[in-house]
């Protein structure tokens, strides 16, 4: 079980609505990164940040976990970090965008999987392995993903099993965003 540390960020006014400006957009992007590194430089493996941007017209939330780190012979130490923007008008209407985002020993990005929305499970990091546990009605499948010859162009996550075949969702590995 992870412990969720919120942060309250009151004095970032970011957006005027939900809706961006360019520039705002590229402000956003650069709160974000600013956020994954300080995550990264926490350096608990586990632990879950909640960032929470105060606007009176809608919710921008950040969750941030730095979930652990493999070797790779071709890449060398790789950390691992859980991104998760949750947004909308009202609290009850939230919808998220969740990402794998992965950096080298030094803390530079080496890529991320874009995974759609929220995560059932905060996936952990074992052996060299990323391991994802889907704890859901629709999704019950374990996957395990080996890190240890070098970084996967795409991943398959599994999810249900019918008949010997299995179904689940592929993400590819977007290098340097």
């Amino acid at each position: 079980m992870t412990l969720k540390i919120a942060f309250v960020i009151s004095s970032l006014c970011l957006l005027n609505s939900c809706e961006h400006k360019k520039n705002e957009t590229h402000a956003i992007s650069d709160f974000a990164t600013e956020l994954k590194q300080l995550v990264l430089k926490e350096n608990v493996v586990g632990q879950e940040y909640l960032f929470k941007v105060k606007k009176p017209d809608c919710v921008l939330e950040y969750e941030v976990a730095y979930i652990g780190d493999a070797r790779s012979k071709r890449n060398g130490l790789i950390k691992f970090v859980a991104f998760t923007v949750l947004s909308g008008n009202y609290e009850d209407s939230k919808r998220a965008n969740s990402s794998i985002n992965l950096y080298n020993k030094n803390g530079a990005l080496l890529g991320s999987y874009y995974v759609g929305g929220r995560f059932d499970a905060q996936p952990v990091i074992a052996n060299d392995t990323f391991i994802f546990i889907a704890r859901s009605e629709h999704c019950n499948q374990t996957t395990r993903i080996s890190f240890k010859d070098s970084i996967p162009s795409e991943i398959f996550l599994n999810c249900e099993e019918e008949n010997g075949k299995m179904f689940g969702d592929v993400y590819g590995f977007d290098v340097g965003r």
